[in-house]
């Protein structure tokens, strides 16, 4: 405590005072909720804002229509742990004062129009585990002072105006386990320092200009689960390393300049999803694929060596030549990217009820199944008096592979998709699926058929879902999300109404099972079942 009063008086402004900066800086009066703000009442009954004593702690003001930029000097907020500004309309650089914020451990500024460099202050944040700057115009390059931030867990850039070599601080960053940098202009080869990243799970760099071999770092990244490479300039074999990863699920390293695929990631059980299209790959077709049926390839517009199985059509693959590897791909190209050919669509569908509690969520939310814990336990007589819409969130980018971006990597969008598939097909076993997949997060989406089998849903059903639904569900799911203005995961929806924004605030079932089944008892006429005693 005695830390923040000393800050409080060498910068000569109280917390008070930095808030109404912020609100007026940001056009309060016309945010969507600003309840308290601006007025006498205690700064930590303000909306979004929580405090630990007597100091803020956290601001939680995603899609709240901020409009303007964030004052210089909102990092005299010195106690702040956390701070979500998401998806508004915030312009402007991130204020260098954030290094003054020496106790972070989250920030949340995905989807505004940010622009200027990275503060370098920022490296003075050594507790920082969480960062989201995605999908904003951020220009330079990752300063080298970010090296210190070694509990960082996720870095978020994807879709900004970033620039330059790899940058090799990323190789000091030891605790990172997802590193999305997708959609931004980095040059050069990926450093074989990478190979420090030993807890790195998801690695996304698509759509850059990288050059070059990619590295073999993968006897020291046993745990990665996805590689997202496609739209560069890699060039040469992709190693022998990935194929033998255990936990490996999605490649996607299409529109490059590879030259050979190790056969063993045909072969490997966990995978799901290979994507090496358009590139200049020419080996002997691997005979691995036609023991396969759980992974979905793309491996067209390769000069594979004549000549092709016959069972192999599936794939895409053909030994003709493959477009010049030294012209990009065209934007049909990248309007047909990551279509798997054409399945036979199940004949029918059983279809989902009418929802009373509908919720928003992300499958690999760690957040996601302490919520529906609560909604599985309702008493099963309370069944005719409500039923589920779940619904998921994935930012449409058509060419990423899952066609959208998920905060947690494709891997998270094709367990969107699978939650809505399940959904779809059979809704009476959608709570069984859900339990399954939510007990273990970190093995979607290989843990797919597993879930759907173990749920009594039919596999081929389910995969067909997947192949030729998935994408456009997602698609639906997110736009229904855009029109209930919801951002957080999860989020609860009671006939329409938002009721709870799950571990924040506000929530008016913040006991879980007996505050929801009240909700629910609430509306029943009549005789009330025993169940609402």
């Amino acid at each position: 405590m005695l830390v923040f009063c000393v800050t409080s008086l060498l910068v000569g402004i109280t917390e008070r005072e930095v808030l109404e900066g912020f609100y007026k800086s940001t056009g309060g009066d016309k945010w969507t909720t600003n309840t308290n703000w601006n007025t006498a009442a205690d700064i930590c009954t303000w909306h979004g804002i929580s405090c630990s004593g007597k100091y803020v702690s956290s601001i939680a003001l995603q899609g709240n229509n901020l409009v303007g930029v964030i004052p210089s000097n909102f990092g005299h907020l010195s106690g702040l742990v956390s701070f979500d500004l998401s998806k508004n309309n915030l312009g402007g650089p991130i204020p260098q004062s954030v290094g003054n914020m020496r106790n972070l451990m989250a920030i949340g500024l995905r989807e505004n129009k940010l622009n200027g460099t990275l503060p370098d202050s920022l490296g003075r944040c050594t507790k920082l585990a969480y960062v989201h700057l995605d999908f904003n115009e951020l220009t330079g390059t990752i300063p080298s002072s970010w090296a210190s931030l070694k509990k960082l867990q996720v870095l978020g850039l994807v879709d900004n105006k970033l620039s330059g070599p790899v940058p090799t601080a990323l190789s000091q960053m030891t605790a990172l386990t997802t590193l999305a940098l997708g959609w931004n202009s980095f040059t050069g080869p990926v450093p074989q320092s990478f190979s420090n990243l030993v807890n790195l799970e998801a690695l996304d760099f698509a759509n850059n200009s990288l050059s070059g071999q990619f590295p073999d770092i993968f006897r020291s990244t046993g745990k990665l689960r996805e590689l997202i490479l496609c739209f560069n300039d890699i060039e040469g074999p992709l190693p022998d390393s990935i194929g033998l990863l255990p936990n490996i699920s999605v490649v996607a390293i299409a529109f490059n300049k590879l030259t050979s695929f190790p056969e063993t990631l045909a072969s490997n059980p966990s995978m799901y999803l290979l994507f090496l299209q358009g590139n200049n790959i020419r080996q002997k077709f691997p005979q691995a694929f036609n023991k396969t049926t759980n992974i979905e390839v793309a491996l067209n517009k390769n000069p594979f060596i004549c000549p092709i199985p016959e069972w192999a059509g599936w794939t895409g693959a053909t030994c003709t030549a493959s477009p010049n590897s030294e012209e990009r791909a065209t934007a049909e190209d990248r309007d047909a990217y990551y279509k798997p050919p054409p399945r036979k669509r199940p004949s029918s569908f059983k279809n989902a009820s009418p929802s009373v509690f509908k919720y928003y969520g992300l499958s690999q939310c760690p957040d996601l199944p302490s919520m529906e814990t609560q909604i599985f336990n309702i008493p099963s007589s309370l069944n005719p008096y409500f039923t589920l819409d779940p619904k998921f969130y994935g930012r449409p980018i058509t060419r990423y592979p899952a066609d959208h971006w998920c905060m947690h990597g494709q891997s998270e969008c094709i367990g969107n998709y699978a939650r809505l598939c399940a959904n779809k097909i059979d809704s009476t076993k959608y709570v069984a699926f859900a339990k399954c997949q939510g007990a273990s997060m970190k093995a979607i989406p290989s843990n797919t058929r597993a879930c759907a089998e173990a749920a009594g849903l039919n596999w081929e059903d389910m995969k067909q879902c997947l192949w030729d639904d998935g994408r456009d569900l997602l698609r639906e799911s997110q736009a229904s999300a855009d029109k209930d203005a919801a951002v957080w995961s999860p989020t609860l929806y009671i006939d329409d109404k938002k009721e709870c924004l799950w571990n924040l605030a506000p929530c008016s079932v913040p006991g879980g099972t007996p505050d929801m089944v009240k909700k629910i008892c609430e509306k029943i006429e009549g005789q009330k079942p025993a169940a609402c005693n």
